[in-house]
């Protein structure tokens, strides 16, 4: 354990950086960090509070060294009780993934694939490429994270629209066809925001999913 956690140190100073990932908190004492550039964005372990984790690598770079680091990080990190759930996504270097998907024994870790042709994971969550890409970049522009996780159950579904403007459209006995009210420019301009909001971010929707149900079945 010592050897590694030194071995962690001693990369992060030979980078020249203080870790400073994105952080967020995901509520329920799971924590998110978004890493970047490795050695560098992994968070500090020393006098760190172990907690359960979102580790974020979709994007990420690196060769062995990267690895290395940051595998030493996960076996610092990653237990039963705080595990460390990692999302990839096919733009993760696969020299980073190789080591932590199975059938490798993982004790604590979770691997969440996104996108087409994602690495072998643990689970693997189906969204478009730019999607994803959007999804990923809203949270580094300070979107809510609300919006980035919460699915709109009250959005009617393109048929349910259709079939509610053709009944609208209907010849009523003894009267003209009724015609829908034209939206007021209130209405519109809601209608285009909700239409601008980045998509879901399946990747991290499931990884809060996964830890509120652990945290149910009491396994944290």
């Amino acid at each position: 354990m010592k050897v590694h956690f030194y071995f962690l140190s001693l990369l992060m100073l030979s980078a020249g950086l203080a870790a400073a990932p994105l952080k967020r908190d995901l509520g329920e004492g799971l924590v998110y960090y978004r890493v970047r550039v490795l050695p560098a964005d992994l968070p500090d372990t020393q006098g760190a509070k172990k907690q359960p984790t979102v580790l974020d690598l979709r994007y990420v770079e690196g060769g062995p060294a990267e690895a290395l680091a940051l595998q030493a990080w996960l076996k610092f990190h990653a237990s039963k009780r705080t595990p460390v759930i990692v999302l990839t996504n096919p733009q993760t270097a696969h020299g980073l993934v190789r080591p932590i998907v199975p059938p490798e024994p993982r004790q604590g870790i979770i691997v969440i694939g996104s996108g087409e042709g994602a690495a072998k994971a643990d689970l693997v969550v189906s969204i478009s490429a730019p999607d994803e890409r959007r999804a990923y970049d809203a949270l580094q522009n300070d979107v809510a994270l609300t919006v980035l996780l919460t699915d709109n159950p009250n959005k009617p579904r393109n048929d349910e629209a259709r079939l509610a403007r053709d009944y609208a459209l209907d010849q009523p006995p003894g009267g003209e066809a009724v015609r829908p009210t034209p939206p007021t420019n209130d209405e519109e301009k809601t209608a285009q925001a909700k239409a601008s909001l980045p998509p879901i971010d399946r990747a991290l929707q499931r990884a809060v999913h996964v830890h509120r149900g652990l945290l149910a079945l009491r396994k944290l």
